[in-house]
């Protein structure tokens, strides 16, 4: 029997062999990353476990076996193909909203075990020393530890607090790409006046993973819909992708609110 939160890739003839038992989303794509050099970008990471078997692959469809078929996935592949695999692997792949399940047989996804028990004054204490920790890690030298940092303090009980917000603020303008998108996501959030502006920046950000997260974090609405036709202009392919595929799901939402308000008529 394999053991709780083990994560096997095997690769044969350019084809991926996942499997996959009691391991977070993360630790999966960590082992991913590790195992191809592939770099995930998500907005956040699905809560719980997974357990599934993914066999003889390849990339894109292991992909959406483990993340589900109704996950929407962009692909960005070297420029250049060396021609090694019969599908060269990706050198970044986009997660456009949260992974999910799509009912695969193969797939069984449960709950996080609940955190053990323990005082009221015990709980508050651990949770500030956290938040304390997070802060500290959002000033770190190393982009990777500054992006996770921003990413837990996104989906935090903090996130609204006024110094968050400024951490936040500050990381837009932060030389590494990757980090002012995860500071786009933080701040994108909650909706309202001060996203629509802050994804309108954005969009103009010379690192196409700014302007991808832009995309992903546009709403359903007017302005993020207009967003989105814009981002159809943009001069990489990737985001221009990322763009329609939005636009499709949000028209989809829409949709499906117009038919809810028609019978509740």
């Amino acid at each position: 029997m394999r053991p709780f939160g083990a994560v096997d890739i095997a690769f044969h003839k350019g084809l991926i062999t996942l499997k996959v038992t009691r391991a977070s989303w993360t630790d999966v794509l960590a082992e991913f990353t590790r195992k191809t050099g592939v770099r995930f970008h998500y907005a956040a990471a699905a809560p719980g476990v997974v357990t599934t078997s993914c066999i003889g692959m390849t990339i894109a469809r292991a992909l959406e076996c483990l993340l589900g078929d109704d996950t929407a996935l962009v692909l960005r592949y070297p420029t250049e193909r060396s021609g090694a695999r019969p599908e060269p692997f990706p050198t970044e792949v986009w997660v456009l909203g949260q992974p999910g399940t799509d009912g695969e047989r193969d797939r069984m996804v449960t709950q996080s075990p609940s955190p053990r028990a323990g005082s009221a004054h015990e709980a508050a204490t651990t949770g500030q020393d956290n938040f304390a920790m997070i802060m500290e890690m959002t000033a770190s030298g190393d982009p990777d530890t500054r992006e996770r940092a921003l990413g837990r303090l996104a989906v935090s009980g903090n996130q609204t607090d006024p110094a968050t917000q400024a951490v936040f603020r500050a990381a837009l303008a932060d030389a590494d790409g990757s980090v002012r998108a995860q500071a786009v996501y933080a701040l994108a959030r909650g909706g309202g006046p001060q996203s629509v502006h802050v994804l309108r920046d954005a969009l103009r950000d010379a690192d196409m993973s700014v302007r991808l997260m832009a995309v992903d974090s546009a709403w359903a609405d007017e302005p993020g819909t207009a967003l989105l036709h814009e981002a159809l202009a943009d001069e990489d392919e990737t985001v221009r992708v990322a763009a329609a595929i939005k636009l499709k799901q949000s028209m989809k939402v829409v949709q499906t609110g117009h038919a809810a308000a028609s019978v509740h008529n």
